[in-house]
């Protein structure tokens, strides 16, 4: 890992330098674990690389690489555990704040989609909790250039899941409908609508820190689709640079 040590970060700032890459995103929180000195969730990583080196890993690699030129992101992997069954906040709330189909679910292994939990992004006390972390970071570091959110979204394009009880609940009282129907547009519009509205709530909470932070986002949808949904419902952001998408 690149935060092993302090030679490990100093190469790979050389080699960017040399390959003339302008930006580096470096994954500081995946699977609920933090790379950085979070209070909210498990910081054994962070904890681990900070002793070997006596130093915040990721305040060094910051430093190194604007002294070279070189701007840093953060990269989040935000609404995936992974196989993480011992994650922070799943033991906090259990269960019911994964994302779901509507087969039985006996077990926790019975989540899983792709070998992987994926939280439910329409549920409010995920959102509480990632839009902290989030905050955390933003306040850590300083010097930091900007966010990559990655994995915000729906496990997959068929979007077969959101059927928590939390969220169709939300639904039906959004929508006024007494039933969920899974093939529905309203049904299928809401869901859309959770994500997005979860993706401008972690970028108003970060901007409210450092207005100038720029914001990435990776997204599994068909290039039209990211232009029409997300592009045009935030010009600001887009005319100040402070928002890009990388549509995968």
């Amino acid at each position: 890992f690149v935060f092993s040590s302090r030679e490990a970060m100093t190469d790979l700032v050389d080699f960017a330098q040399r390959a003339h890459v302008k930006n580096l995103y470096i994954q500081i929180y995946r699977s609920n674990i933090a790379w950085f000195p979070s209070k909210l969730t498990d910081a054994s990583p962070y904890e681990t690389y900070e002793k070997k080196i006596s130093q915040d890993p990721f305040s060094f690699l910051i430093e190194k690489a604007h002294a070279a030129g070189i701007k840093v992101y953060a990269w989040l992997n935000m609404l995936t555990l992974n196989e993480n069954k011992k994650a922070t906040i799943l033991k906090k709330y259990g269960p019911e704040i994964l994302t779901r189909n509507l087969k039985p679910k006996k077990k926790l292994e019975d989540y899983k989609i792709d070998d992987q939990y994926f939280l439910e992004p329409g549920d409010p006390r995920v959102r509480e909790e990632l839009i902290n972390i989030v905050e955390e970071i933003v306040r850590t570091y300083p010097k930091l250039d900007g966010l990559l959110f990655d994995y915000i979204r729906y496990p997959d394009p068929t979007a077969n899941f959101g059927y928590t009880p939390i969220n169709m609940e939300r639904f039906k009282k959004a929508t006024g409908l007494k039933t969920v129907e899974g093939k529905s547009d309203a049904w299928k519009n809401w869901k859309r609508a959770q994500v997005t509205e979860f993706l401008k709530m972690l970028v108003e909470r970060a901007h409210a820190i450092r207005p100038e932070l720029h914001i990435a986002a990776t997204g599994c949808m068909p290039y039209v689709r990211a232009y029409a949904e997300a592009f045009q419902d935030w010009p600001m952001w887009l005319d100040r640079g402070l928002v890009e998408f990388v549509v995968m």
